[in-house]
């Protein structure tokens, strides 16, 4: 492919042309005889899914200026892509409705078979990135589907994802050509799930994108979440909480996790308190409870906004507030989640963190603590088993739930109220009362 440079000049940018067909068939040919390999060899199958591409799209400028990408830009928009855009407008991701908004404006009777790109979508960058998109995806999609009759294993694709005012190595970047231009990002996503069928779901690299937000983005339509890329550090472990717990996520992988010893990384106690109520949390999701994932980094130097405040869940019964734990010096990152199990009955799994509760009936104002547990789980059976109940010192007296840190901070008080992180798991019961019953 060719780009344009900031003098104008064009050049081969040495990468692989998505307008040859040479290119998409033999690229085809190579990932058809990959998935014959696991078909023959992995009887097992120990390879779950496969990652087709990595991180497409066209870096240092918004679109190809071969002859080739030249000649389709010129010529009229693919009846099929501006039949989808006007058909699906009210569900294409938000992103998408705001960088096209110059098409949706052009009356439908202007949005024939004739207008080039820019006449349909106006000059842009962003009618550049959409389309790069829709003929990566059909790119992507003969690789994909070609390999596919050979073998039927679940595919997906990641994205480097946009971030303005970040220019990472390998994340980063404003605007499209900063960011690979015509990847499955969200101003194109919905792009990529129409024209490459074949693909199962498309995920996300996560470095310096907000991780709740990204999460949200790539659960767009209903697709599966999968993070196939994101940070190894605490920040990154801690984040895990919120793709699989609100999230419901497939499964997380940190880069690089293999170059750190297990005894130094985050993820060996995260992924070890994960492993243990995995059945829990399947469970629950089968089941379609509420879980709610979070991580709260470290508080902010003083006078600093709070980069993670406590967040609100509206459930069944209660409204829960979630934030750090309570101790009566320099709080503490934290992250877990909070499952419910029924409508006054709550699960609760993590460090460094507490709930409060509210009833939602203006007539129960008065809410406590009947039950709080600390639980651990049996390796053989899974099944949870009550190590202690935890009374009034480790509730304020019934008025929080609090999962505290492996080294909650004392401050000046010199009564340890504050016991010590253990097996990081422990169920709440609360009760309710009317002010007659009180």
């Amino acid at each position: 492919m060719y780009i344009k440079d900031e003098e104008g000049k064009i050049h081969n940018f040495g990468v692989l042309s998505i307008f040859n067909e040479e290119c998409y068939k033999a690229d085809g040919k190579a990932f058809t005889k990959l998935l014959q390999h696991l078909r023959d060899n992995d009887k097992n199958r120990t390879v779950i899914m496969v990652q087709v591409e990595n991180e497409v799209g066209l870096q240092l400028d918004s679109r190809d200026r071969s002859a080739a990408a030249n000649k389709l830009f010129d010529l009229p928009v693919p009846a099929e892509l501006v039949s989808f855009l006007q058909q699906d407008w009210d569900s294409l991701h938000i992103d998408t409705r705001k960088k096209l908004a110059n098409f949706n404006i052009i009356p439908d009777g202007s949005k024939d078979k004739t207008r080039n790109w820019e006449e349909q979508f106006g000059q842009s960058i962003w009618t550049d990135e959409l389309f790069m998109a829709y003929y990566y995806a059909r790119y992507v999609e003969h690789v994909a589907s070609t390999g596919r009759k050979q073998y039927n294993i679940p595919l997906f694709t990641n994205a480097w994802l946009p971030r303005p005012g970040v220019a990472g190595v390998a994340s980063g970047g404003g605007k499209p050509g900063e960011y690979p231009s015509g990847g499955p990002v969200s101003t194109v996503l919905d792009v990529w799930q129409k024209f490459a069928p074949s693909m199962d779901f498309f995920s996300p690299d996560i470095y310096h994108a907000p991780y709740s937000e990204v999460c949200g983005i790539y659960s767009h339509r209903g697709q599966p979440l999968f993070i196939p890329e994101q940070r190894r550090d605490e920040v990154g472990a801690r984040s895990i909480w919120i793709s699989i717990g609100t999230y419901k996520a497939l499964g997380t992988s940190p880069f690089g996790i293999d170059t750190q010893k297990a005894n130094v990384s985050p993820f060996t106690d995260m992924y070890k308190l994960l492993g243990s109520v995995a059945n829990h949390i399947l469970k629950a999701r089968r089941e379609n409870r509420t879980i709610v994932g979070f991580a709260f980094e470290d508080p902010p130097t003083e006078g600093y906004p709070d980069p993670t405040p406590p967040i609100i869940v509206c459930l069944q019964n209660y409204v829960l507030t979630i934030g750090r734990a309570f101790v009566f010096g320099k709080q503490s990152a934290g992250y877990g989640m909070v499952m419910e199990l029924e409508p006054s009955k709550f699960l609760l799994i993590g460090k460094g963190f507490q709930v409060e509760w509210k009833h939602k009936s203006a007539d129960l104002p008065y809410t406590e603590i009947l039950r709080f547990e600390e639980k651990s789980v049996d390796k053989e059976t899974g099944e949870l088993r009550t190590e202690r109940t935890l009374n009034g010192d480790e509730s304020n007296s019934g008025q929080r739930a609090n999962m505290p840190s492996d080294d909650p901070d004392y401050g000046e008080e010199i009564v340890p109220v504050h016991i010590l992180a253990r097996t990081a798991v422990a169920e709440l019961e609360l009760f309710s009362l009317g002010n007659e019953e009180i």
